[in-house]
């Protein structure tokens, strides 16, 4: 069948029409339950998805190896869950753009396992500065027919509440060869829950 869009009420028409119902997902302590074992991935899909990035972290070090040199970094990682897939995405960023590291102007990639049992592609973006946190992703669903599979598309954005502390350290007798000073951010992991603002499907 050739590739084409559909409505999202019209696709939600006819998942309804062809797929046992199922009790809808349930949020507890900000992490998602999998999905319930007799539903499928096209209904958790239209079931009001919401993601879970699950160990949210973020740290960053700045090392002075002598008053004018420093090697700075700033890395963001995280596990994505969608409740209507079976498995998690691994999402990972490094940058050195000082101070805040990420400005939410750039998109990373986020990877599935080898053994993913169906295509998935998803990328975010984060803003140190705020705590913007966007996310994009897209699926597709081995349940439907394989003549004509559902393709979802969704994105979503919300702000992390990261706490963090913040370490400093200088060398007071410092010389040439030596670390001159460090100053380390290390934040608290969270699960950080996502709902779409769009939600796309084709087949």
């Amino acid at each position: 069948m050739a590739g084409r869009f559909l409505p999202l009420n019209l696709v939600l028409g006819l998942l309804l029409a062809s797929l046992t119902a199922s009790a809808p997902l349930v949020l507890g302590e900000s992490r998602l339950r999998r999905r319930d074992a007799g539903q499928s991935c096209s209904d958790a899909s239209m079931n009001a998805l919401p993601w879970t990035a699950q160990d949210f972290d973020f740290h960053s070090s700045v090392t002075f190896s002598t008053p004018a040199h420093q090697i700075v970094g700033g890395w963001v990682s995280f596990s994505l869950r969608n409740p209507a897939l079976p498995f998690a995405m691994s999402c990972f960023a490094s940058s050195s753009q000082l101070q805040e590291f990420f400005y939410g102007d750039q998109w990373f990639s986020c990877s599935a396992p080898p053994d993913a049992a169906t295509v998935s592609e998803a990328e975010f973006r984060f803003d140190r500065a705020t705590g913007r946190f966007d996310i994009s992703q897209n699926w597709v669903c081995p349940d439907a027919d394989p003549q004509s599979r559902i393709t979802f598309n969704a994105s979503g954005t919300t702000t992390v509440p990261l706490d963090c502390a913040t370490s400093r350290w200088q060398n007071g007798n410092w010389s040439t060869g030596h670390v001159y000073s460090t100053e380390s951010v290390e934040c608290g992991l969270l699960n950080v829950t996502i709902v779409p603002n769009d939600l796309e499907a084709w087949s």
